[in-house]
């Protein structure tokens, strides 16, 4: 706005734009978005749009509005509905005028057709679609584009990397690389200057290389490898390319595994033949750090890290070279960790874990970003220089989200960056100029976000008085709720941070006659550290830790009840066979524990560990050390749940019931395989009349007996992969169980006595389909729960939460009983009661905030109707409007509100965005002035009324949009009309106007003689008036002189209300004298 920037956030599910002061510009709706692609020019008017992704769609937004221009059309990836779109890059793949989006089914590995798909934003046309791309192993969704010759997408599967036409879809080069993982990614990395990538296996680098004249069976050419080298654990996170020997075959920097030190070690590879330059012992690669522009990269190194590398680190900076590693700090900054940069748009030339860490440029180089922990908690952001030094710091109070560096104004000078954004703990964006100080303080006119990153866990726990909701947020924001006090909702919080893998909490320890205790991870000291919390003030009551570097955290904790109190149980793999035990915890360990299988002798055995700890205390009360059922199967997918007294732990096919007391295993079962050898494995186990039932893991449910001997298992729905029921958990009711096999399937029942296939309902947009087909073609089912009560009768059913926003309530035989709609995507459901046995229903949002269901409060005005400025007091609806041409202010009326001592009143924008926080009137009328509205974009007014008790619940207005009729006007000239090619310039002169606001011009070249046309220039704007100078070189795209002919120049500008304006002026290129 007015040539500064607005800052873009992707926040419960929503788009947002704020201004660099906080203030919130727009707000798009709904759309369950999980990041931002890009910004750009989609269809050549100068206007910007944002392309942002959601689970399972794409969508356009107009950047100065916030409304949604485009989405990704249904049956864009065929007959079958994606699963998820995972991957999504944007760029030019055959003209440099003109963006494609490429996107993909799913993630490498996991469910989705695997096919990919290009659509194509050509000028004032719709996108087109292109043919779907997908590999020979259905992984078409590892693709990503490279350009060097010709634009290629690179598949990877089994055979290593492939290379597809974008626009026919056709297969055009083949790999070569047989031992490449065939379900998984294939981390790769495009040598510059060169058809060639550095790709990473488990065991080797490989440089591969593209062969256009070698043939195999339905390919021209081949991608195929110039030399391999042997390492053990190749890391690609941290790995960069670097010129080091001055050969001009760019060389390679990255990390290995030395299994005897049980160390890392960083390598510089040659990139002629990949033998070793340079190494540098004991130290993990972070990623390079172009401290200075005339000098290679150097390389950021974590210190003495051990197998998993803990969260802050020793850090030290190193000049990479030919022979070896020279230190450029004189002393390591301890306590410290580097910030990763994604890229927006995302690199095409590399897969995600080559992500670099966050620096500033400037003039000369870059400084780094780090953050640096006080007791293990982050505490400040600093930015620190090529020699160590930190010259700039700021605190903070939480971990840091997002980072992102822009400028202030609209062509700031050589690209550097003039302000850093940063997401904070709460959900608020800090904007730090390069001293790192605020560049505005940021406006409190807002509610506080307090769980940005999506919905929250939820729980109920007594904390000594009553039963209190507590949330526990994905960023690691554990607090206590007061439902009824709202003006201050929040009884106590503490920041946990984010462990990198693994559960999170909360799970609810009873404590008789005192208040519950609350178990959580507490990342912030450490990656496998589970904490103990008093639910009465947040207190810590205990800690208990491993050691990060060889325990790794796999599932929840299981609580079981023994007499007076409980025992606790935590689930760890063990990643260092030499591990001690805790301290006076006794041990057991199984015979032969890492003794390789003759099936697989070169497969190192990963033992598993279960820990119980008091309740009360958090000691140790037993550690044993588990042998895998399958040592040839690798961790797999495995699970630690506790439900009827019993505790079970699930792996790749086997299921143990374990005794609390002691360790010991209390029932075995083998889950067996499916056709083809793919093996069960993981899940939960649920009590099921006088057995169990395995949800949630490898494959569909299944019940098992009482000594986990199975009972029957349900089938697999056609062409759903088994992996699509991981984590997919199951409601029970008196005589069936539902459950989503994955996603965008319908719920399916199947009879609990038999697993009799009872029939589907699909669920999508409020709706049902009885009778539904088992096929992904519905809202993804996120939780569901069985209740009592569900019906009008009071029936109980089913409580079902979908990615559309709706809550939906079904009874026993799958029909629709109710819904509840929300505006952001809903966690799982919990039935409960608060305070003095008040029934309660609470949903989590991702937007951060808890919705609970009970006995409704005090309502507001029965309704608001917007009216012209200045307001008058009605009582008839007759008085509403829809639209209004002011642009600074809104106004309303409301009938009176018996009781009321008064009312207030606040705007909301696109997307129910707080554009003017609630202010107070005395009387049922508002004008509420000084506010920015946009033309285009629809704005409204809430009310909420002032009651002896507190305020009531707000009532909002429907809304009005704001109009501007007036087209823009625009003129081009060019000066000389008429010139000789030879001259090789022509001044262009563009003028426009609005009565309200220009927002993008375009200037374009045509040939008359059917030569083509070209974009000159094109940017957005927010101005009433503009002139710009151009100076047009005479050459088309490839820089080659324009023949002599008829040439029209068109100059088109666009308004905020999408009102368009064109001009032309006639051009001739003489061949000499134009006389």
């Amino acid at each position: 706005e007015a040539g500064r920037p607005e800052l873009l956030l992707i926040r419960g599910g929503r788009l947002e734009a704020v201004e660099p002061d906080g203030t919130p510009w727009w707000r798009s709706e709904y759309r369950d978005l999980t990041g931002l692609i890009g910004v750009s020019d989609l269809n050549g008017d100068g206007r910007r749009e944002i392309l942002a992704l959601a689970r399972r769609s794409a969508c356009a937004f107009d950047a100065l509005t916030g409304a949604e221009r485009w989405a990704l059309p249904e049956g864009a990836f065929g007959e079958t509905p994606p699963t998820a779109i995972v991957t999504a890059r944007l760029g030019a793949l055959l003209d440099p005028d003109q963006l494609d989006l490429y996107l993909t089914d799913g993630g490498c590995g996991d469910n989705g057709t695997g096919n990919g798909l290009r659509v194509h934003f050509a000028p004032d046309a719709p996108p087109t679609l292109s043919a779907l791309i997908a590999g020979p192993r259905r992984n078409g969704r590892c693709g990503r584009w490279h350009t060097f010759a010709a634009p290629m997408v690179i598949v990877t599967d089994g055979d290593g990397l492939n290379a597809f036409d974008p626009t026919s879809g056709e297969r055009q080069r083949c790999g070569q690389l047989p031992d490449a993982p065939p379900n998984g990614p294939l981390p790769h990395l495009r040598i510059p200057g060169a058809p060639a990538w550095y790709a990473f296996l488990p065991d080797a680098v490989v440089r591969l290389a593209d062969d256009a004249e070698a043939q195999i069976d339905g390919c021209v050419g081949v991608i195929a490898p110039t030399w391999r080298r042997p390492l053990t654990g190749p890391r690609a996170e941290g790995a960069f390319i670097a010129e080091l020997d001055g050969d001009d075959a760019p060389d390679l920097v990255l990390t290995v595994w030395r299994p005897d030190e049980a160390r890392w070690a960083i390598e510089a590879l040659a990139g002629a033949d990949g033998h070793t330059l340079a190494t540098l012992e004991d130290a993990l690669a972070l990623g390079p750090i172009a401290f200075d522009t005339d000098a290679p990269p150097a390389v950021l190194a974590a210190l003495g890290e051990g197998a998993t590398p803990a969260r802050f680190q020793t850090l030290q900076a190193f000049a990479p070279g030919a022979e070896d590693f020279q230190a450029r700090w004189p002393t390591p900054l301890t306590e410290a960790r580097a910030l990763l940069d994604p890229g927006l748009p995302a690199p095409t030339d590399r897969t995600p874990e080559f992500a670099a860490p966050v620096a500033w440029p400037h003039a000369t180089g870059a400084d780094l970003m780090l953050v640096r922990a006080v007791d293990g908690l982050d505490a400040a952001l600093q930015r620190v220089d090529g020699a160590g030094r930190v010259i700039a710091a700021t605190p903070l109070d939480g971990p840091p989200g997002a980072v992102r560096l822009g400028c202030l104004a609209l062509g700031c000078a050589a690209g550097l960056p003039q302000f850093l954004a940063l997401a904070r703990f709460d959900g608020r964006v800090a904007v730090l100029d390069p001293a790192l100080r605020p560049v505005a303080a940021a406006e409190d006119d807002g509610p506080p976000v307090f769980a940005p990153t999506g919905a929250a866990a939820v729980a109920v726990a007594f904390d000594g008085t009553a039963r209190r909701p507590i949330v526990l947020t994905p960023g690691g924001l554990l607090a206590a709720l007061d439902v009824e006090n709202a003006a201050a909702p929040i009884r106590w919080q503490v920041t946990l941070g984010r462990p990198r893998r693994g559960a999170t909490g909360p799970v609810i320890v009873p404590r008789p006659g005192r208040a519950d205790g609350v178990l959580a991870r507490d990342a912030a000291a450490g990656e496998a550290v589970w904490a103990l919390f008093d639910a009465a003030d947040g207190a810590r009551v205990w800690r208990h830790a491993l050691d990060a570097n060889t325990h790794r955290p796999f599932g929840d904790v299981a609580v079981a009840p023994e007499d007076g109190g409980a025992v606790i149980l935590r689930a760890e793999l063990l990643l260092d066979p030499q591990a001690p035990p805790p301290a006076d915890c006794p041990l057991r360990v199984d015979t032969d524990l890492f003794a390789p299988d003759p099936a697989c002798p070169a497969t190192a055995v990963i033992a598993r560990v279960v820990t119980a700890l008091d309740a009360e205390t958090g000691a140790c009360r037993w550690q044993r050390r588990l042998r895998p059922a399958n040592p040839c199967g690798g961790p797999g997918n495995q699970t630690l749940s506790a439900d009827a007294g019993a505790v079970h732990l699930t792996e790749t096919n086997a299921a143990r019931r374990l005794d609390p007391a002691t360790g010991d295993d209390l029932a075995l079962g083998d889950l067996g395989a499916f056709e083809g050898g793919v093996l069960r494995g993981g899940g939960w186990l649920h009590a099921l009349g006088d057995g169990w039932l395995r949800v949630g893991g490898n494959g569909p449910i299944e019940a098992r007996a009482a000594d986990l001997s199975p009972r029957w298992a349900a089938a697999n729905p056609p062409d759903l992969r088994l992996q699509g029921w991981i984590g997919r958990d199951a409601a029970l009711t008196a005589d069936a169980i539902f459950v989503s096999p994955g996603p965008g399937y319908p719920i399916g029942r199947w009879r609990a006595a038999n697993g009799e296939f009872l029939g589907a309902t699909g669920l999508r947009e409020g709706a049902a389909e009885a009778h539904a087909p088992l096929a992904p073609d519905f809202a993804d089912i996120i939780a569901l729960r069985a209740a009592d009560a569900v019906t009008s009768a009071g029936a109980p059913g089913v409580l079902a939460t979908a990615d559309d926003g709706v809550l939906y309530g079904l009874d026993e035989t799958g029909a629709l009983a109710w819904t509840r709609h929300h505006d952001a995507r809903p966690g799982a459901p919990l039935v409960t009661v608060l305070g003095d046995d008040t029934p309660a229903l609470l949903i989590p949002l991702s937007d951060g905030r808890v919705v609970v269901y009970g006995d409704p409060g005090p309502s507001g005005p029965r309704a608001v109707w917007d009216v012209p400025c200045p307001p008058v007091a009605a009582c008839d609806a007759a008085v509403d409007i829809d639209t209004t041409e002011a642009t600074d202010r809104l106004c309303a009326t409301w009938p009176p509100l018996a009781n009321a001592i008064g009312y207030e009143a606040r705007a909301l924008g696109p997307g129910g965005v707080v554009v003017r926080d609630f202010a107070p009137v005395e009387r049922p009328i508002a004008e509420l002035a000084g506010v920015t509205l946009v033309p285009g974009a629809r704005y409204a007014v809430e009310v909420r009324a002032r009651l002896p008790g507190g305020p009531s619940a707000p009532t909002a207005s429907d809304g009005v949009e704001v109009i501007n009729d007036a087209p823009p006007r625009v003129a081009v000239a060019a000066l000389p009309p008429a010139v000789a090619v030879e001259a090789g310039e022509v001044l262009l002169i563009v003028r426009a106007e609005d009565d309200d606001r220009l927002a993008g011009w375009r200037l374009e070249a045509r040939s008359l003689d059917g030569f083509g046309t070209w974009r000159l220039a094109a940017e957005p704007l927010n101005q009433r008036v503009f002139e710009r100078q151009v100076r047009w070189t005479l050459e088309d795209r490839a820089k080659r002189p324009l023949p002599p002919g008829d040439y029209l120049v068109i100059a088109s500008v666009v308004d905020r209300a999408f009102h368009r304006a064109t001009a032309d002026v006639r051009v001739v290129l003489c061949a000499g004298d134009c006389n």
